[in-house]
């Protein structure tokens, strides 16, 4: 199969494609990237430190802390998922004619959209054969739009997980659903840490989907029966509230843990 993935470049991609293209061998593999998520804007500091690890740490350029880990091979950076592609580059505007043009050719049999920043419009949307899948790391519809687990830790939640579903259309997180992969959520733990647990579930929705289509079996799903909630970033207000409840973004002393997490693949 001819498989595009839709990624943001960040450390939760970066898992994702570690454990899915190790399957994926012999497939022929794509992957177009942005940046960030969502539009500009200005960051608290709270976020920002947050951003930081998910952008910048061990995943872009070599990194000291990877790099000098003796199980350093069974972890794959992005300069290294670049050498396992077809082509691997970044594209922030997926509804450009000229990039319309260039997908149709490679004749895709499905997109997979990890995080991807941007949204995708009608004309992109029909030319994958097998259709366009999104693994969005929050159950939905009760939970749509943008650090969906943030507001579940804020709303007292116990359960957490990521809904694999189809985009068919501009409207975000309203496709009907494929699969979900349910936890706990361990509120003695940051949301970063929650979220970068919620990916090794999410990867083996998307192996199944991909498992079912080799075999000619139809992928089924729900349609979304209401709305649900849609949710932004944070305001300061909400940030202070998320803290006063004992929790945090972020906690660099969970780093070294999250790391030997990945290098377990």
């Amino acid at each position: 199969m001819t498989i595009i993935f839709f990624i943001n470049r960040d450390i939760y991609s970066l898992l994702a494609l570690n454990r899915l293209l190790l399957h994926l061998k012999n497939h022929n593999i794509h992957v177009f990237y942005t940046q960030k998520v969502g539009p500009k804007r200005d960051l608290s500091d709270k976020l920002l430190i947050l951003h930081n690890y998910e952008t910048n740490w061990f995943i872009g350029k070599a990194t000291p802390v990877g790099d000098q880990t003796p199980v350093r091979l069974r972890f794959f950076t992005f300069n290294e998922v670049k050498k396992m592609c077809v082509s691997y580059e970044q594209n922030d505007q997926p509804n450009s004619p000229e990039f319309i043009r260039r997908i149709n050719a490679l004749a895709p049999d499905i997109f997979i959209s990890i995080r991807y920043g941007k949204i995708f419009r009608e004309d992109i949307l029909k030319i994958p054969s097998h259709g366009v899948i999104n693994l969005h790391s929050g159950l939905l519809p009760a939970y749509r739009g943008v650090m969906p687990t943030f507001w579940a830790m804020l709303n007292n939640e116990n359960t957490i997980g990521t809904t694999l579903h189809w985009i068919d259309s501009i409207k975000i997180d309203a496709g009907p659903i494929i699969a979900q992969s349910i936890q706990n959520l361990d509120s003695n733990h940051s949301y970063l840490w929650n979220v970068i647990n919620l990916y090794p579930g999410g990867c083996n929705l998307i192996l199944d989907v991909l498992q079912q289509i080799k075999n000619g079996v139809g992928v089924t799903s729900i349609p979304q029966k209401y709305d649900g909630n849609y949710y932004s970033f944070p305001s300061q207000d909400e940030l202070d509230s998320f803290r006063k409840k004992g929790l945090c973004l972020s906690d660099l002393n969970e780093m070294d843990i999250i790391l030997k997490q990945f290098f377990k693949l």
